[in-house]
């Protein structure tokens, strides 16, 4: 819920907003999901919303510093952890923040 409300409020216009909801999707992904497979999923969708209102923000490195390793334990876990648009967003996410540096 809170990467979906970090991503409308970037939708909106309220960049503040999008970075508190997507630390919240963060700290609830890493807090709350057990199973691996589920919590990869959950933690990239986090850190890829995350990643989008910081590089919306001006903050490219932090960005990158926050989905470049999402997307290498991703890459890392066997395959079908984590949805394909899942993982295709974040890497277009993290292309666009590269390209910000």
């Amino acid at each position: 819920a809170y990467t979906d409300l970090s991503r409308l409020a970037l939708e909106s216009g309220d960049e503040a907003r999008a970075l508190e909801y997507a630390e919240e999707a963060l700290e609830t992904a890493h807090a709350l999901v057990p199973a691996p497979g589920v919590r990869l999923e959950v933690l990239l969708g986090a850190a890829t919303a995350r990643a989008e209102a910081l590089a919306r923000a001006g903050r490219a490195d932090d960005a990158v510093g926050v989905l470049a390793p999402a997307i290498g334990a991703v890459q890392a876990a066997p395959d079908g952890v984590a949805r394909a648009e899942t993982v295709a967003r974040a890497e277009r996410v993290l292309r666009e923040a590269y390209a910000q540096i």
